[in-house]
């Protein structure tokens, strides 16, 4: 008998196998533990498809169907037990649990996406220069008096997550004195930064003004 762990998304879509293991003591055990241990730093909500749609992620335990198999019951978003139909009707749902994906960003000057944890430390524990952090549109700036750093965000909620995230991680490890959180930056006070965003980068306007990523 076959069983996996496979990751779906909230449209259906599988994502990524995990394994496949013949016995379920195993695989029940591996599903267990990817539960346990299932921390990120900065959980992703959103994905680009047209426009930017929340999304979540579930982590089934899956065998090959057998005539004798039932499928689980779960409670729908109202409260009603229903049944967990997985989409290949081949094989039945042991086990599902919602999984967290950590979120990685688009930093200039990097070559690949960045998840929050590099930023720290690449970006706020990387010297002892005081730091100014603030975001807009769906831009997080961290500047110091010798350069900044851009870090571009799906849309302006998750710019202002990503800050205020980093605003608590650097409370819980006492680095407050050297690093200042200045929310969003008003309209009135945004002309010097997209003026040295231009020089630094060489966007064009309707990257630099734009609020969120494209599709």
């Amino acid at each position: 008998m076959k069983y996996k762990l496979i990751i779906y998304d909230s449209n259906g879509v599988a994502k990524r196998t995990i394994c496949e293991l013949r016995k379920y003591e195993l695989i029940k055990e591996r599903f267990d533990t990817m539960v346990e241990n299932n921390i990120v730093f900065f959980e992703k909500k959103y994905i680009n498809k047209g426009k930017h749609e929340e999304i979540k992620y579930f982590l089934y335990l899956i065998k090959e169907r057998e005539p004798q198999d039932e499928d689980i019951l779960v409670r729908d978003r109202v409260g009603r037990l229903v049944k967990e139909v997985f989409v290949d009707p081949n094989w039945v749902v042991l086990n599902k649990q919602e999984y967290l994906i950590e979120e990685k960003f688009t930093c200039y000057g990097y070559d690949k996406k960045l998840p929050l944890k590099d930023i720290i430390k690449l970006f706020i524990m990387d010297n002892n220069n005081i730091k100014y952090v603030y975001y807009f549109l769906n831009k997080v700036i961290i500047e110091d008096f010798q350069d900044f750093n851009i870090i571009v965000t799906k849309n302006h909620y998750d710019a202002r997550r990503l800050h205020d995230t980093m605003d608590n991680f650097v409370k819980q490890s006492n680095r407050t004195g050297k690093c200042i959180f200045m929310n969003e930056l008003s309209n009135n006070n945004r002309d010097r930064i997209y003026d040295e965003i231009k020089i630094k980068t060489k966007w064009k306007p309707s990257r630099l003004y734009r609020n969120s990523t494209r599709p």
